[in-house]
């Protein structure tokens, strides 16, 4: 039998509970307004998604995504004139930090959202490290299928397809493109199809005060094939003071396959550079899946610059565990007319996601 004591504890314990209930019961869960918040793994179990959900007479929450990326490689490269690297005969460690935050809103007048990237790496001249953002970008989705847009995350005259390998450090430039100019873009999408036309920074990366271009692209794109054609021309009247008034402009067409476990891209492009130069860009890339979670690349690239040619080789081989982790083995040739100057590249490459 229990003692009168023992009883009168039980039921001081449970009085005390009853009110420590009560009190996180009057305690808001989440910020006022707001009646519930998530924490989330990001795509594919990479990086941290925070939602939180108003209440039926408060504004819209937003949807706050933070993804993280290390990078280490070990890379040798053979580069004649490889001046303040090492020269000819050069073997390193090189290594980037990012960290990308991307967030998003419903509002009244359609979705409003942006990304920001900030990059920490060691400039390979001075071995210092230093922080820049490594492309930002906002949009609005004002109606079905149209977005208006800005920042700096490729110029729209660059071509899904003219990447001739992932090369985080193995590969070459192959040139399609003009980089991250500054711009604002108008898009539309309607399932396999899309456009766009954007404004951009015409001084390729430095200040100017009187520069300008126009770029636009049109997509099509389905599970096996897909369709793109892009171009661009950009006028800077104060890039090199010895070329008051420089032009540039490019024009250019990909095409890419997916069937099973293979992956076709091929592209090509021609125009004039801010020199007066004109210019021919192909490449093609094929990639596929040798098991799960092993990949491999194999790609090409031709250059034609004034009257001078260039051949470059890529490959890559890729294994990842899980989706936060890659290993790859990296190697690419570079093979300028005539012989000379030519360079290699082989890197054991490392990629940490979080």
């Amino acid at each position: 039998s229990a003692r009168a004591d023992e009883l009168s504890d039980l039921k001081a314990q449970i009085e005390a509970l009853n009110g420590r209930m009560a009190t996180l019961e009057t305690q808001p869960a989440v910020p006022a307004g707001y009646q519930l918040m998530s924490i989330s793994k990001g795509e594919n179990g990479i990086g941290t998604t925070i939602s939180i959900m108003p209440t039926a007479d408060a504004p819209a929450g937003t949807e706050l995504t933070i993804t993280g990326e290390i990078r280490a490689a070990i890379v040798y490269r053979d580069a004649p004139g490889a001046t303040g690297v090492g020269g000819d005969d050069d073997l390193d460690v090189f290594s980037r930090g990012t960290v990308t935050v991307s967030g998003k809103t419903e509002t009244a007048v359609g979705e409003v959202g942006g990304k920001f990237t900030a990059l920490q790496s060691v400039d390979v001249i001075t071995g210092s490290l230093g922080i820049s953002g490594d492309g930002y970008w906002g949009y609005w989705n004002f109606a079905d299928g149209m977005t208006l847009g800005g920042g700096r995350d490729g110029s729209l005259a660059g071509l899904d397809g003219s990447n001739a390998c992932t090369c985080y450090y193995g590969g070459y430039d192959q040139g399609f493109g003009r980089g991250d100019p500054s711009q604002m873009r108008l898009s539309y999408n309607s399932g396999p199809i899309a456009f766009a036309i954007a404004l951009e920074d015409g001084s390729v990366d430095t200040f100017s005060d009187d520069s300008l271009g126009v770029a636009a692209e049109a997509k099509f794109s389905m599970d096996m094939i897909s369709f793109e054609i892009a171009g661009g021309a950009w006028d800077d009247d104060d890039y090199v003071a010895a070329a008051k008034d420089a032009k540039a402009w490019q024009v250019g067409a990909g095409i890419g396959f997916n069937v099973d476990m293979f992956s076709l891209k091929a592209a090509a492009a021609v125009g004039e550079m801010w020199s007066g130069a004109d210019y021919t860009i192909a490449s093609a890339l094929l990639s596929f899946s040798v098991a799960d979670g092993i990949s491999a690349e194999l790609g090409a690239g031709w250059a034609e610059v004034g009257s001078v040619d260039e051949m470059s080789y890529l490959a890559g081989f890729y294994y990842s565990p899980v989706d936060k982790l890659k290993f790859g083995l990296e190697a690419g040739h570079k093979d300028p007319e005539g012989g000379n100057n030519n360079s290699t590249k082989f890197a054991f490459v490392t990629i940490y996601k979080f």
